[in-house]
């Protein structure tokens, strides 16, 4: 992936933690043997240090030169744009599209009073059909989502050369890109594609586990995806599957003090229980909803106990 710098900014930066240090430009050049002219090209915002001599510069300034550095990465707005949308994937909201549609303008204004490369709008492009996916999924008009799914292949195929779903384990993701196949993953159950839904869900499910595990808004998207898996196998009767990936997700939240979703999961597990005629199904629909009790959602509580009692003829206290 690609990765530029505010360097006007940073530049602005170096330049005042160097002044404040009582620092001469002359002092900085014999320090650390770069010449003035490349020292005031750095200041201006005109070229990008190399990283040894960010480390030779941080000895001479007294602070973490690579680090200010970090602050000044443009992606990293893109970086909090795709961190946003892990939201929406959660829990959608109106408030939280509109957010992310206001940060990617705002993005999209730097941008342009930055003399960035060529190839940076490629990565700027796949985002905008990825929140293009976004919207027209969540706006709830059923025949429109196979439009959704049409932009998040345009999405995946700005970065992966001849992309379709069909080949997806052939590629390798980025941060930015799994995101949008999960999604995609999502959205084919809905275009009665279930195999190859279940397939994404599960690959991405792994990406997650192995690569992004410590950052709490992955772990809620982690739990959202066995969530995911265990409905669709619900919904084909594969209720042996559901338990599995139920008890998977139990384990993965109990081991990292995480409740979210745990009431959902439950719900599914007991309700999986009961088809496969295990006795102790109802102990688990009453721990769901306690769940759902304990969280202050007595609204999915009540809504759990109408649904088991009118499908499935079974009184939840």
């Amino acid at each position: 992936m690609f990765t530029s710098y505010n360097l006007v900014e940073f530049g602005n930066t170096l330049r005042e933690i160097r002044k404040g240090q009582g620092i001469s430009q002359v002092q900085v050049k014999n320090a650390i043997g770069i010449s003035e002219g490349i020292l005031r090209k750095i200041e201006h915002g005109l070229m990008l240090p190399e990283y040894d001599i960010l480390e030779m510069m941080s000895l001479v300034y007294k602070v973490n030169l690579i680090e200010y550095l970090e602050r000044h990465r443009l992606t990293l707005t893109l970086y909090d744009l795709y961190q946003a949308t892990d939201q929406l994937l959660i829990t959608y909201t109106p408030e939280g599209l509109s957010s992310i549609e206001g940060r990617l303008n705002r993005f999209e204004e730097q941008r342009s009073n930055e003399r960035l490369p060529h190839d940076y709008p490629v990565e700027i492009m796949q985002f905008e059909f990825f929140l293009s996916g976004l919207s027209i999924y969540f706006e709830g008009n059923i025949t429109k989502r196979n439009t959704a799914y049409l932009n998040l292949v345009e999405a995946l195929s700005q970065t992966l050369k001849d992309f379709t779903p069909s080949n997806f384990k052939h590629y390798k993701y980025s941060f930015y890109e799994i995101r949008i196949l999960l999604f995609m993953g999502m959205i084919l159950y809905d275009l009665r594609q279930e195999v190859l839904s279940n397939q994404i869900l599960e690959f991405c499910l792994k990406y997650f586990l192995l690569n992004l595990i410590s950052e709490p808004n992955i772990q809620n998207l982690i739990v959202k995806i066995y969530n995911n898996l265990a409905y669709n196998y619900h919904l084909s009767n594969q209720h042996d599957k559901v338990l599995k990936t139920t008890d998977n997700c139990i384990a993965f939240s109990i081991r990292h003090n995480n409740l979210y979703g745990l009431a959902s999961i439950y719900y599914r597990k007991g309700i999986s229980s009961f088809r496969l005629h295990r006795p102790d199904y109802l102990d688990i629909l009453n721990k769901s909803v306690m769940l759902c009790e304990v969280s202050g959602n007595q609204d999915l509580a009540d809504l759990y106990r109408r649904m088991t009692l009118e499908y499935y003829g079974i009184l939840i206290q």
